[in-house]
């Protein structure tokens, strides 16, 4: 639901790159990007967008901000490359249209409907080479029925990976289609629905989608199937990870579904599995599910493990797949949340447990930590580091 008329909705915030901060905030008809200069508080720019702007945005190292654009009229989108000094829009590459056509509806010869709409955009990634990366979905389709009868349809469904460079330079691949053409009745197609793309660590891209299977009558049932598709220099390779798709809903934007660790090891969650993905054989090396709730990645760590969320605490998984609680977290009372241990600095005294809804590593070896909001936290962002017994993390 849009906010009422005259106000605004802080959806994300984010470091510029150049010492200030991007805020990015919902309107009732219109969103905006705003940077604050970290010197003063004040803002630097605010860009006032004539459509609708995606949650997710990136910083490339110029400090360039991309994001993607919708408008309603004309209907379109288009990534965006704006200034990040300035605000001012750089580059705009468009996507192509989608649109559905249907001819003599209602079995009146003559009655055209025509809908022509945005392409949805996936998640947009910035890679370490400062190209920006994007998934666009494309979807087009016409059914010409004479009054009363079967005719002809043709049904066009396509993904495609855009590459952006820092000089405005667009490249697209396609690399998921769906084509269908015949004359008779409709038959219900496969849905391809973008998603997170991140690099593969060898030279290529990681793009994670979502594929939707209408099923067959009196067989097969719909069904959601997690889609990966890498694409490299040695050409592209396609796999199906057993998870029931990256999300529940198909045309949800997501963004921390997978994350790439040493050994070249894929992790990837639809939140109720954990996957252990080997990106060079294409091999699943091991899936593992939590008795109760949600899994939220964290972040890979050395040697080729990574921790995740579960339940409130923090798990370690080892790159063969033993897992085990970590010493520093403990059960929170909302199950969303991370609970973390701390002890007074001086005479090492337990603490109560510090609730907080996210956490980072940082550059001293330590966490940063967002706390909740009162009454369970300060709702401030508190640095810790670990001390040398039990690695329990202490409060700066």
């Amino acid at each position: 639901m849009p906010p009422l008329e005259g106000q605004e909705l802080l959806v994300r915030d984010a470091g510029d790159d150049l010492g200030g901060l991007l805020l990015l905030e919902f309107g009732h008809s219109m969103d905006a990007l705003v940077d604050i200069n970290g010197a003063d508080g004040t803002e630097r720019w605010r860009y006032q967008s004539a459509g609708y702007l995606n949650q997710e945005f990136t910083v490339n190292s110029e400090g360039d901000i991309g994001i993607v654009e919708t408008v309603s009229n004309p209907p379109g989108s288009a990534l965006l490359v704006l200034n990040g000094l300035t605000g001012e829009i750089r580059y705009r590459i468009p996507f192509p249209s989608s649109s559905t056509t249907v001819k003599n509806f209602q079995c009146k010869s003559g009655n055209d409907l025509r809908n022509v709409r945005p392409s949805r955009a996936g998640s947009i990634f910035t890679n370490i080479d400062g190209n920006m990366y994007v998934q666009v979905e494309t979807h087009n389709e016409t059914a010409d029925a004479l009054p009363c009868q079967a005719g002809q349809y043709v049904f066009d469904n396509s993904l495609s990976l855009l590459r952006v460079t820092a000089d405005g330079r667009a490249e697209w691949t396609r690399f998921a289609e769906i084509h269908s053409d015949s004359s008779g009745r409709y038959v219900a197609q496969p849905r391809l629905f973008a998603g997170e793309s991140i690099p593969d660590g060898l030279g290529g891209m990681l793009a994670a989608w979502n594929f939707f299977s209408p099923g067959v009558k009196d067989g097969e049932k719909e069904h959601l199937e997690a889609r990966l598709t890498r694409v490299g220099p040695e050409g592209q390779f396609d796999y199906t990870l057993p998870m029931a798709g990256w999300s529940e809903d198909p045309t949800a934007l997501w963004a921390e579904n997978m994350v790439l660790g040493d050994e070249n090891t894929l992790y990837a969650t639809d939140k109720h599995v954990l996957v252990n993905f080997h990106v060079p054989t294409g091999e699943v090396k091991w899936v593992r599910k939590p008795p109760t709730g949600g899994i939220d990645i964290d972040w890979a760590t050395a040697g080729g493990g990574i921790l995740v969320s579960n339940q409130g605490r923090i798990d370690a998984f080892t790159s063969d797949g033993n897992g085990q609680i970590v010493p520093w977290s403990v059960e929170a009372s909302n199950p969303d949340d991370i609970a973390l241990v701390q002890f007074d600095v001086f005479d090492r005294t337990p603490l109560a447990p510090l609730q907080v809804r996210d956490i980072q590593p940082n550059l001293t070896g330590g966490l940063l930590a967002v706390e909740e909001r009162p009454p369970a936290g300060r709702g401030t962002v508190s640095e810790f580091v670990f001390s040398g017994r039990g690695r329990q993390a202490t409060n700066q």
